[in-house]
């Protein structure tokens, strides 16, 4: 449900203002917008100390969103649109801007590491026209890297299906297999994922959950680029069945590689890619299992060691390896369309994060 914030009387320098005394906008009602059966995340407004100024806190890669109570007719934007919050017509939507309860909806800005020294970047949303405009809105977008041991959750939207290796702590997608232990990746393509999408129609996103490992070990071979992943998922998915793969080519649009090391081996996501078409997430260190109470249609992303690949843009190089080239904007890409419906407009959302070992 919505928290709304209830309203204070706003005091500078100690002096009540009041709505004669003072040319500027009264400031509106905050509240947590919170769409009907879907949350965008736990981002919260609140007021600060005395009541001057709302604040909000989000993730930089989310897009969240308020309600504002009392701002009909009011201009309303970030007040620098290339710092956190970006004033984009594709990310900024104010859905109905004379209504008595207004939403807006926005997206915090994921910063190159080179340009992101802080553990987070501030934004101010103004009401009103200059000389009278006043801020209403402090959002605060923090950098999920800068957190050691935390993952985020994230909710994908759009049909979806689940392979969960035998054993393991399962992840609850709209569709969901339990792979055991005999099952060809061959088998899982055409009984399993195909049949899946001969159903429903469509795929949106494949969550891959088993364990992954790399051989040989370290031990005896220390060089990364000579030693190649194995997914154990069924009879085990790895280089000598790559071609399984061509059977999904333009039929998914994410596949989320939930195995530890597996974005070590950059040929193997890379010709995943390449041969669906489709944005193949994985990571580069041990990420441990699913994590007890996930939500349905959620996985758990950690960040600082995730890669993408980017199946149409892929290339091998001469060493053979296909370098991760996932676009910079794959979280502000999520949203694909602009509709105030945040369900139907996102393909994937952060919504809080989580620690873990």
């Amino acid at each position: 449900m919505a928290i709304t914030i209830p309203r204070m009387a706003f005091n500078i320098g100690g002096a009540r203002l009041s709505s004669v005394a003072d040319p500027r906008p009264p400031l509106p009602g905050v509240a947590k917008y919170v769409q009907p059966g879907d949350d965008p995340g736990p981002a919260h407004a609140y007021d600060s100390a005395g009541g001057r100024i709302y604040r909000m806190d989000i993730l930089a890669g989310q897009h969240s969103a308020i309600t504002l109570v009392g701002s009909q007719g009011q201009p309303v934007e970030t007040n620098n649109h290339f710092n956190a919050v970006p004033g984009s017509r594709d990310l900024w939507i104010d859905d109905a801007p004379n209504a008595p309860r207004r939403h807006i909806f926005f997206h915090g800005r994921r910063f190159p590491q080179s340009q992101a020294p802080s553990p987070h970047h501030t934004s101010l949303l103004e009401i009103g026209a200059s000389p009278t405009k006043r801020t209403v809105l402090q959002v605060r977008v923090f950098d999920p890297t800068k957190f050691q041991h935390k993952r985020i959750v994230t909710k994908l939207y759009g049909r979806s299906l689940a392979l969960n290796a035998e054993g393991l702590p399962a992840y609850q997608m709209e569709s969901n297999a339990s792979i055991t232990g005999g099952k060809s990746f061959g088998d899982v393509v055409k009984n399993v994922i195909l049949k899946d999408i001969e159903k429903n129609k469509e795929l949106e996103h494949l969550v891959v959950n088993a364990h992954g490992v790399l051989y040989p070990p370290r031990e005896k071979e220390p060089d990364l680029r000579k030693r190649h992943i194995t997914i154990h998922l069924g009879l085990g998915i790895n280089k000598g069945n790559l071609s399984e793969w061509d059977q999904l080519a333009g039929k998914v649009r994410y596949i989320w590689l939930q195995c530890c090391t597996v974005g070590s081996d950059l040929s193997f996501c890379g010709e995943v890619a390449m041969r669906t078409g489709a944005l193949v997430i994985g990571y580069t260190t041990e990420t441990g299992e699913a994590p007890p109470g996930m939500a349905d249609r959620t996985i758990d992303v950690l960040i600082s060691q995730m890669k993408v690949w980017d199946g149409p843009q892929c290339k091998a190089l001469s060493t053979g390896e296909i370098r991760a080239n996932g676009p910079a904007s794959f979280w502000s890409d999520a949203r694909y369309k602009s509709d105030p419906n945040l369900a139907q407009s996102l393909r994937f959302n952060m919504l809080h994060t989580i620690y873990a070992p």
